[in-house]
């Protein structure tokens, strides 16, 4: 297990793991609903032999802090740069996974000095013109987070009621659920359901800005991916020497379904940086 560490923001404090090892910095960021223990915990160990790896929880996920009502993308992405000037002397490269691979669109657009490349990971790109009940998928499970902290906050509450969601589900699993659960702010995955993670920017604008090297890994929309050959179009109108992949038979969570794939791809690309 990585070291956990604790940085303010000035707003919200901010828990993150740190692999302590020496090398150029680089930032894994994790998607809704998740935490950097549960999203990167198997993915830091490769990165860490040739890089600073650093893992934050975002703001209302994790060990992170609350902020009530402030969960859109420019917070996470706002939170991402405080980190970043208050950690590194020299810019990182920025991996981030479905809501962290929006974060990263949006903290290399704005603070380019600190951004050495960006690597995306299904960014939930689909989010800008269309709601989130487009990704079934994700609507459903954020719904179910949603109902659950409603009701209650009691541990030994959520427990029950993923219990009830999956009766014939492995109990390691169910309290797998429950952690996650637990672990969040309601509003974190309120603000999605509500369709308002998007409304404060537009992503027409930011992505001309980014200036430094890309790269955009993607799986298949009909099998539950967060941007289709349309949002693809999209960014690379905007955003002409990014490269794009397309993982062949990938979900949104291919990083884990196909791991060494999605690491080589990876790897190529940093070489480059």
């Amino acid at each position: 297990m990585f070291p956990e560490k604790t940085f303010d923001t000035g707003e919200v404090k901010i828990n993150y793991a740190d692999s302590e090892t020496s090398g150029a910095p680089l930032v894994l960021l994790h998607g809704l609903a998740s935490s950097w223990e549960r999203h990167w915990r198997n993915h830091i160990p490769l990165f860490a032999e040739n890089w600073h790896v650093i893992a934050p929880d975002f703001r209302g996920h994790g060990k992170s802090g609350r902020v009530t009502g402030h969960y859109q993308f420019t917070d996470y992405a706002q939170d991402t740069i405080a980190l970043l000037d208050a950690l590194f002397d020299e810019p990182a490269v920025l991996i981030g996974h479905s809501l962290g691979g929006v974060a990263s669109i949006i903290a290399a657009a704005k603070a380019p000095e600190r951004v050495r490349a960006i690597i995306l990971l299904d960014p939930s790109l689909f989010l800008r013109n269309r709601p989130m009940k487009a990704m079934k998928g994700a609507y459903f499970w954020f719904s179910v987070i949603y109902k659950t902290l409603q009701s209650t906050t009691s541990y030994d509450a959520i427990l029950a009621k993923c219990r009830a969601v999956q009766p014939k589900a492995d109990e390691a699993v169910i309290r797998d659920q429950a952690d996650q659960i637990y672990a969040l702010d309601i509003g974190t995955v309120a603000t999605a359901l509500h369709d308002q993670v998007l409304t404060d920017h537009d992503l027409a604008q930011w992505l001309p800005s980014i200036a430094c090297p890309a790269l955009l890994i993607r799986g298949d929309w009909s099998l539950g991916a967060a941007l289709d050959d349309e949002d693809a179009a999209f960014v690379k109108a905007h955003l002409p020497h990014i490269i794009d992949v397309k993982i062949a038979n990938g979900t949104h969570q291919f990083h884990h379904e196909q791991r060494d794939l999605t690491m080589q791809h990876i790897q190529n690309f940093l070489a480059s940086v």
